[in-house]
């Protein structure tokens, strides 16, 4: 399916162009959507309060409240109660099917293969699988329908390629699985298969993480991030990597090809310098941004394509003040959509940008831009594409 793509799109500091739909348009401005666009939303585009989006599946919340899901479902992450073995172009639900069971209330929240809620009184209803190694020992979670996950009370969750961490009611930080990279927050490489607690991290308000990275946002805006910095930076440039012991008589290895002064480990947690307090981050693709008290947005990456030269933190280039991050795209406040260039070559020119205008909620994914625009799902594509062909066939 051309809709399920395998790389998620980037979030980049270069957002130019971000304006009114009724500006005039410019052919060659990345990110402003040059479509002659209509902000008159679809009568027959689905209901929804709610999205979230990965790159290879999805789900929303139907103003009806029921929770449908789409997409490849190897582990259950569709919830319908199967699952799919993971062969291409078979094992995917294209038209979304309704969540059996009792997912609740509460936003939806995706990682590659798991889908999970979290209830205002801190207890978790999940779907998929998540497997976790911790040195010799592991841990495993899944269930094809929604199910409660033991876990502490928590407000968030988060996960790496080999870790996840929680951020419980009380504003705790707690990890498990791979700390090899970091990614435990307790400042040391040593693994765990069970839930203990960032003790190099303090109390908490938000918590993302990126494949070998974590962040989290205390109380005063300030951002503190821990993990591993190589295609996924933390916006300092610290401690090295350990030197690789050579046995005496042989050739010294040549060089990590990522190793430099902008791709270090840090795997003490460390506080960010940026210009003033955070009141938000996101973690995307190669990226993390964090959005500032003045609606501002500063992001830091490794990838020179999208911070050439520099690892620390970079301003977005928007054209106001926003008020939520996506992976690539931001929401500005006057209801316009910004978006900057992706490590994919997204051509956002190509995006109709204005049908998100107003939009309440984002979520991105490969090739797509979507939102909730006055209760119905509102999508964009490079392709010329919209919310009718964000589903192909079965």
């Amino acid at each position: 399916m051309k809709t399920l793509g395998l790389v998620a799109i980037a979030a980049s500091v270069a957002c130019t162009a971000c304006r009114d739909p009724a500006a005039s348009a410019s052919p060659t401005s990345p990110g402003s959507g040059t479509k002659s666009a209509s902000t008159e939303v679809d009568p027959n585009a689905i209901a929804a309060t709610d999205v979230s989006l990965q790159d290879d599946f999805g789900c929303y919340r139907g103003t009806d409240s029921i929770v449908r899901c789409w997409g490849r479902n190897s582990g259950g992450q569709v919830g319908d109660g199967t699952s799919i073995p993971d062969s291409p172009d078979t094992n995917v639900r294209a038209t979304p099917v309704a969540v059996k069971g009792a997912p609740g209330d509460g936003a939806l929240h995706t990682s590659p293969h798991l889908t999970w809620v979290i209830h205002a009184d801190g207890s978790v209803n999940a779907w998929g699988e998540w497997i976790v190694t911790a040195g010799a020992a592991s841990d495993q979670w899944s269930s094809l329908v929604p199910k409660r996950w033991k876990l502490p009370p928590v407000r968030e969750i988060a996960f790496g390629s080999s870790f996840f961490c929680v951020l419980t009611v009380d504003g705790v930080v707690q990890c498990e699985g791979d700390g090899g990279r970091g990614g435990l927050g307790d400042g040391q490489s040593n693994s765990r298969a069970t839930l203990g607690v960032a003790t190099g991290v303090g109390k908490s308000t938000r918590l993302v993480a990126g494949d070998d990275n974590a962040c989290a946002l205390d109380a005063e805006g300030h951002v503190t991030c821990w993990g591993v910095a190589w295609g996924k930076d933390l916006g300092i440039d610290s401690e090295a990597p350990p030197p690789v012991s050579v046995r005496s008589g042989h050739a010294a290895p040549p060089p990590h090809p990522l190793a430099g002064p902008h791709h270090r480990v840090d795997r003490a947690p460390v506080r960010l310098d940026l210009p003033s307090a955070a009141v938000d981050i996101y973690a995307g693709f190669r990226s993390t941004c964090a959005l500032l008290r003045d609606g501002s947005v500063w992001c830091w990456s490794s990838m020179t394509s999208l911070l050439p030269d520099s690892p620390a933190p970079q301003k977005v280039a928007c054209a106001g003040p926003v008020k939520e991050l996506a992976d690539g795209c931001y929401l500005q406040v006057n209801g316009d959509v910004c978006c900057g260039p992706s490590v994919i070559d997204a051509r956002y020119d190509k995006y109709d940008l204005a049908r998100l205008r107003g939009a309440t909620h984002l979520a991105v994914r490969l090739q797509w831009v979507c939102g909730i625009v006055k209760n119905k799902l509102r999508c964009t594509s490079d392709h010329g594409l919209d919310e009718r062909s964000l589903f192909g066939k079965n």
